[in-house]
């Protein structure tokens, strides 16, 4: 039709993930941190970006969307795409994880067994 876009031409050597961030940790996110980006249709490849900014929060979702620029010289990454996004959190604790298949959830309490030598067990109330 008379008026309509043809077509659009955009530059792909570099691309932006929007990565949303749930608002109770963006304080262990800043800003020049590289992360690790996996796209759903490379599933073996691992691409690096760098957290470039913060954009306002959504109250309806309670996150703060991110975005991560990611240098794209073959051209693979393509807009529209769906990611999973790796990001390392500040902090200088060192913190107990387990699997949540570890966790035994007993209504009231939820607890993990650690063993911390060959033949003693400790008890991991969760927070």
């Amino acid at each position: 039709m008379p008026g309509e876009m043809l077509y659009q031409i955009a530059d792909l050597s570099s691309v932006w993930v929007m990565a949303d961030v749930f608002e109770r940790d963006i304080a262990l996110v800043r800003a020049g941190v590289k992360a690790k980006v996996k796209i759903n249709a490379y599933p073996d490849k691992v691409f690096e970006g760098v957290i470039t900014m913060f954009i306002r929060p959504e109250p309806a979702t309670r996150t703060v969307p991110v975005r991560l620029e990611i240098a794209n010289p073959q051209g693979l990454l393509k807009p529209a795409m769906f990611a999973q996004v790796e990001i390392p959190v500040i902090g200088e604790d060192k913190v107990l994880t387990v699997p949540v298949s570890a966790v035994i959830d007993s209504g009231t309490r939820q607890i993990a067994l650690v063993q911390l030598a060959k033949d003693a067990l400790s008890r991991v109330k969760s927070a």
